[in-house]
């Protein structure tokens, strides 16, 4: 990364989190960093109670997934990427330079992060006057974005702001967010829901419930989906104590990035996050992501809803309902 787009990571972290805040964040950063180089040579999967090495994660085809939903009375909604209405909001978000690396360089995950951001967006149908949350935002520039796209009011929750609700930041576990009942429209996770240990992932359901007003929505990409229900610890990080009782296969790699995530098996989906809550839900199947960039991997969403409580909003709802592409919002 070149030195002024470390530079404006700096100060963006200091304006979302304080000073003191980057100098634990520059702390920890130095030693993993560190600790990623010595071991870097070594980074195949091995199991937590045998030593056999695998070469990848358990089978992910988007067919057979689909196949494994609908054995759980599951529909994965066929959707296309609208390219041109992708490039569009490229063009009129304004993406700060140091966000996901050149957007031409092959190895940058530029088109992915965006592409998350812009079916987070057309999902949702944010509306000009409300309360969108991006959770587990951390630096991400999505709720700034939101607002200038599209009129809303955003907040920004991680578990490393500090504690509380400061402006627009609030700093909790996604599972004891504090905000009122009731108090937000629309929700959103980008690459983040995998990585809640625990049964923290049902516990966030339950609290997206409490804070969605009638007729709100809350979308989860990638939704990551395996034939096996797996966890994925580091050996640096990790350990037995990030394990999820249900896991057909545990797998610890040598890398700090890898401290927990989860691939679902369709049925722990049902189990363990759709039945967790009273929310309305919908999978939705992205049919092209490579058409906006070779490295796109975003081949599920998950659209939870509340049920709406007057006729004008069930309306709405009944109207997103029909959506079969993402495209560009309505015009507002």
């Amino acid at each position: 990364m070149h030195l002024s787009q470390v530079i404006a990571r700096l100060r963006q972290r200091r304006r979302i989190l304080g000073l003191g805040s980057i100098f634990r964040w520059a702390i920890t950063e130095a030693w993993f960093r560190s600790a990623r180089t010595l071991t870097r040579p070594a980074w195949a999967f091995a199991r937590w109670r045998r030593g056999d090495v695998l070469e990848e994660l358990p089978g992910r085809d988007p067919e057979r997934l689909r196949d494994l939903l609908a054995a759980e009375g599951i529909s994965a909604e066929p959707i296309s990427i609208d390219v041109d209405g992708y490039r569009d909001y490229i063009a009129a978000a304004g993406y700060p330079s140091h966000c996901y690396g050149p957007e031409s360089s092959p190895t940058a995950v530029f088109h992915e992060k965006t592409l998350e951001h812009y079916a987070a967006f057309q999902l949702l149908d944010l509306a000009p006057g409300e309360v969108y949350m991006d959770v587990a935002s951390n630096l991400s520039p999505v709720p700034e974005i939101a607002e200038r796209q599209y009129g809303c009011t955003s907040l920004r929750q991680d578990l490393q702001y500090p504690k509380g609700v400061r402006g627009s930041t609030v700093g909790s576990s996604a599972s004891t967010i504090p905000l009122p009942s009731d108090s937000v429209d629309a929700i959103s996770l980008h690459c983040a829901f995998e990585h809640f240990e625990g049964f923290e992932d049902s516990a966030f359901i339950r609290e997206a419930e409490r804070l969605l007003r009638p007729g709100g929505r809350l979308v989860i990409l990638p939704l990551y989906l395996a034939e096996q229900h797996t966890v994925v610890t580091s050996r640096l990080v990790g350990g037995p104590s990030l394990d999820d009782p249900n896991a057909d296969l545990r797998l610890r790699v040598r890398r700090r990035e890898s401290t927990f995530s989860r691939f679902y098996h369709p049925r722990q989906l049902a189990e363990r996050v759709l039945a967790a809550s009273g929310l309305q839900h919908r999978v939705f199947f992205i049919e092209n992501p490579e058409a906006v960039g070779p490295r796109c991997y975003l081949k599920f969403a998950l659209l939870l809803e509340r049920p709406a409580d007057s006729s004008t909003r069930a309306g709405q709802v009944a109207s997103r309902r029909k959506t079969a592409s993402i495209s560009p919002s309505r015009p507002r």
